[in-house]
């Protein structure tokens, strides 16, 4: 007996997609980063498991990894998992825990996609139609795409606002930061409430390891940083100038609204003679350092990357923001 009928792996994979970005739309986030299936490919894979539970006798358990492609297995475990080591687990983490170790030890699962669809072969609504196909194997894919949108967003949501928001938890203070990157001498002199605020948010991502947003922000910090040095610049220039040299051409004028760092590294190497490109490289090679992150980048590269661009705005505070 076929447990997928007439549905294909393809149809099994758009059941799911489908009701994954059909969750995303209602949570109505504009920031997407934080799903996985809209950035990565991923596969999914369906255990069939050993199951005895009330009046459920049947359990299909899911979840995903990243890939190179969108994929679908399924594989009947029920053998593997008929033991009391898996019968008397007190819950489906331990049971996933229990098939991790024991089955699939090399899979790296997405946590936030593990889910559990159960239910009766003996119920009113049959699993199995005259067809022989499994309406509980099939409709796994459809619920569990919803599922896992929906812990994604709220796993997102807990760590920003427990995190990210906790006015609580001033880091610039924090000794290692001070004595490391000299935060509070480059804050005190710079003096803006906004800079400091976003950087004080990038070393609360720091210290509860969320990398990607840590980057991310720093990268910010850092333009933040490029466009007050840009400032003294052309105070600097106003004041070497006569008005009517000021007013035809200064640093300042005409920049974009929303300057890339593009846009301050070719004002820099325009009105400042000194700027080189070994100053430029320096900044190109601090967003590349950004850019590399992901959220599946491992921990030990990414906290040694953003301490890296942490070193950056150290650097570029004392080789530009103070030349000016």
């Amino acid at each position: 007996m076929e447990i997928f009928k007439d549905l294909t792996d393809a149809d099994l994979i758009e059941n799911a997609k489908e009701t994954y970005n059909k969750e995303i739309d209602y949570i109505g986030m504009d920031d997407l980063s934080i799903f996985s299936w809209k950035n990565k490919h991923l596969k999914l894979t369906m255990l069939k498991v050993f199951w005895d539970n009330g009046n459920d006798n049947m359990a299909m358990f899911m979840y995903a990894e990243i890939s190179d492609k969108d994929d679908f297995i399924y594989s009947d475990i029920t053998d593997r998992t008929h033991n009391i080591q898996f019968e008397t687990s007190n819950n489906n983490l331990e049971r996933f825990a229990y098939i991790k170790r024991n089955i699939i030890k090399d899979a790296k699962p997405i946590f936030s996609s593990l889910f559990t669809h159960t239910g009766s072969s003996y119920s009113l609504h049959s699993s199995y139609t005259e067809d022989g196909s499994n309406i509980l194997a099939e409709m796994a894919p459809y619920y569990w795409g919803k599922e896992f949108a929906k812990n994604e967003y709220l796993k997102a949501s807990k760590n920003l606002s427990k995190n990210l928001l906790d006015d609580s938890l001033d880091l610039v203070n924090n000794k290692y930061y001070t004595d490391r990157f000299h935060f509070n001498e480059i804050l005190n002199d710079i003096n803006s409430e906004q800079f400091t605020l976003e950087l004080n948010d990038c070393l609360k991502a720091y210290e509860h390891g969320f990398w990607f947003v840590c980057a991310t922000g720093i990268g910010s910090v850092i333009e933040h940083l490029l466009y007050l040095s840009l400032k003294r610049l052309d105070n600097k220039y106003k004041a070497e100038h006569t008005v009517k040299e000021y007013i035809k051409k200064h640093p300042l004028k005409g920049l974009s609204k929303d300057p890339t760092k593009m846009d301050y590294i070719n004002r820099f190497e325009q009105y400042d003679k000194d700027f080189n490109y070994r100053t430029e490289n320096h900044i190109n090679s601090t967003f590349i350092l950004r850019n590399s992150i992901d959220h599946y980048s491992s921990g030990y590269s990414s906290k040694s990357i953003c301490d890296m661009m942490f070193q950056g705005i150290a650097d570029f505070y004392e080789g530009i923001y103070l030349r000016y």
